[in-house]
């Protein structure tokens, strides 16, 4: 696989989102940021296996971070299904969540492949 990838996405109602993946930039950031009309939210390094992070909220009644610690999100996970099979709560990320991103990864690496955009089917719940 590559080894980086940058992606282009555009949404319906005119939304544009883009996306770098790396294994190959050292000390990288590892953040989520997402530009509203009317702020910015960020995850701030927060994306690894063992990583804290903070999470930024900035508008114009200024800026607020809040420190978070997360544990080891795979033990995480597996506590989650496992109390799910039991019946005592829902699996996350669900079956369809999964199908979503297996979707949106198969268009991503035929639109690498192609050099065009390629759109992915919108599934209503």
């Amino acid at each position: 696989m590559e080894t980086v990838a940058t992606v282009l996405l555009r949404f319906e109602g005119g939304i544009v989102a883009t996306m770098e993946a790396s294994q190959r930039n050292p000390y990288a950031d590892n953040d989520v940021v997402v530009y509203g009309t009317q702020g910015r939210l960020a995850s701030l390094g927060g994306l690894r296996l063992y990583t804290d992070g903070d999470l930024e909220l900035v508008n114009a009644a200024g800026r607020r971070r809040t420190e978070f610690r997360q544990g080891n999100v795979y033990v995480d996970t597996v506590e989650i299904f496992n109390r799910a099979v039991h019946g005592n709560g829902e699996f996350l990320p669900s079956g369809v969540d999964g199908l979503r991103e297996r979707e949106i990864n198969l268009a991503w690496v035929e639109s690498t492949r192609t050099g065009q955009p390629v759109r992915v089917q919108r599934h209503d719940p």
